[in-house]
């Protein structure tokens, strides 16, 4: 029984340390994080995949690189493919891979957030629902799990003095 609880612990002890590496880390070099949710980039990012994106100067984006930016006043965030830059105009020109034709509008400069250095596939749907209410309180959770199961397992029972 001690076996399969260490090993219990152990397991979501390695979830909650990897899910950290892949969350915390990426900050700390300036990385942002998102999680694709629709399918426009199809073979190249899918639904649910994490991405790792990098601030980046409009200047330096170039035709072919990925880029997240804030397509309108609702925020909501875009990732698609340059397939002209602008230079004079500082705006780009962009397309989802699975789409047809170019996107409706152009993107400028200011609604970049960054281009897109790699990503993880389906890492994205945990990663989005750790960012919820209820997943933060699963996450709690198992954290305090892995106390209890810690204290009952450890051998630290006072041994009688001779």
């Amino acid at each position: 029984m001690k076996k399969a609880a260490f090993i219990t612990s152990s397991a979501i002890l390695a979830i909650l340390i990897i899910a950290a590496l892949f969350t915390a880390l990426p900050k700390v070099f300036g990385l942002k994080i998102y999680t694709v949710m629709s399918s426009s980039m199809e073979k190249r990012l899918s639904p649910g995949d994490l991405i790792y994106v990098a601030p980046t100067d409009g200047d330096k984006i170039k035709k072919d690189d990925i880029i997240s930016f804030v397509l309108n006043k609702d925020l909501t965030v875009v990732t698609h493919r340059v397939v002209v830059a602008d230079r004079a105009n500082k705006q780009f020109i962009t397309k989802g891979d699975a789409n047809k034709g170019n996107d409706a509008a152009p993107v400028i400069y200011g609604n970049v957030l960054g281009v897109v250095k790699f990503s993880v596939p389906k890492l994205g749907y945990l990663f989005h629902y750790v960012n919820t209410t209820g997943g933060r309180v699963v996450s709690i959770s198992c954290i305090v799990l892995l106390a209890v199961i810690s204290f009952l397992l450890s051998d630290n029972k006072k041994k009688p003095v001779s």
